[in-house]
């Protein structure tokens, strides 16, 4: 994946909405607003701007997975190594490992961070790197970015409310 896209689709989508209200107010796309109605309008194109930027954002988060819920081959090809085998802490994953191969043929992988609604992921997990094969049985998990601190607080009340991300 691309690591410059994420930060360029919403700067993209912000200038592609502001040049279409020009467009609007100059009536380019086929007759000229009433002045009266203009406020209306903008505010229709940018609840539609918005549900294209969450769209596009739900699109990028799958892509890196096939119809089957597995890792694509580009997003395995481009993952980074975490941990050897042999240096897994989990011993019952160690042992299903070493039931498919030997255990210093295996290590755990994560993909690059993907850009999603919720806020940007990586997914873990286990490749046979003599074989190519890919352990989708166990701890093959989604992790987000957050490094334990995500971005909201409760309010003096401690009345809970939904996060909201910044995208």
């Amino acid at each position: 994946m691309d690591r410059s896209n994420r930060t360029t689709v919403a700067p993209v989508a912000k200038g592609i909405m502001q040049a279409s209200r020009l467009m609007n107010r100059w009536g380019l796309f086929g007759k000229q607003i009433p002045t009266d109605r203009i406020a209306a309008n903008e505010a229709i194109n940018h609840i539609n701007g918005l549900r294209l930027k969450r769209t596009l954002a739900i699109e990028q988060a799958k892509s890196i997975f096939d119809e089957t819920g597995e890792l694509t081959n580009e997003a395995i090809n481009n993952s980074i190594l975490i941990t050897q085998g042999n240096r897994l802490g989990n011993k019952q994953l160690r042992d299903i490992l070493s039931s498919k191969g030997n255990i210093y043929d295996w290590a755990k992988y994560s993909t690059d961070s993907t850009f999603s609604p919720s806020g940007n992921f990586q997914v873990h997990f286990y490749k046979n790197n003599v074989t190519g094969e890919i352990y989708y049985g166990m701890d093959y998990k989604s992790v987000f970015d957050h490094q334990g601190r995500w971005n909201f607080e409760l309010n003096p009340s401690f009345d809970y409310e939904p996060p909201r991300f910044n995208l």
